[in-house]
């Protein structure tokens, strides 16, 4: 009786374990298409200074930290970091290519997913400059 109750043991210690990891895996899987399933891309422009580039890098940063903290998030995390990459460019653009410019009218791509009635919207890539202001005037970006 000893060793059936050792065998039924062995035998279902794996399949619980097993269960569990069909049960997270499909748990992930499913929110990852019922994000996408969700998801929209569109552009947004934006005027900016050097200030609101930092924040929107601090925001982006702190964004993509906390949906790669969440085990079914952690894509998306990785998605709205690598967004800020292509970010860092026209920061340094207005801060050390050009300190003449006062402000930039900047269209963005973004991505928004909306997840359990949740909506998470992030620049999603590399904006092109349209405008500069310096002196009191805009002018257009060529």
């Amino acid at each position: 009786m000893k060793k059936f109750k050792t065998a039924i043991i062995i035998f279902f210690l794996p399949v619980c374990v097993l269960i569990l990891f069909i049960a997270t895996t499909y748990d992930r899987a499913f929110t990852y298409v019922q994000a996408h399933f969700n998801k929209t891309e569109n552009f947004v422009t934006k005027v900016v200074t050097v200030k609101d580039m930092s924040v929107i890098l601090s925001e982006q940063t702190e964004l993509g930290n906390t949906l790669q903290k969440e085990d079914h998030t952690y894509w998306m995390g990785d998605e709205v970091l690598s967004g800020i990459s292509s970010i860092i460019p026209h920061h340094l653009f207005l801060t050390l290519d050009h300190p003449e410019y006062e402000k930039l009218e900047i269209t963005f791509p973004t991505t928004t997913y909306q997840l359990n009635g949740e909506i998470i919207e992030f620049l999603s890539g590399e904006g092109t400059i349209t405008k500069t202001y310096s002196k009191g005037e805009w002018k257009e970006y060529k």
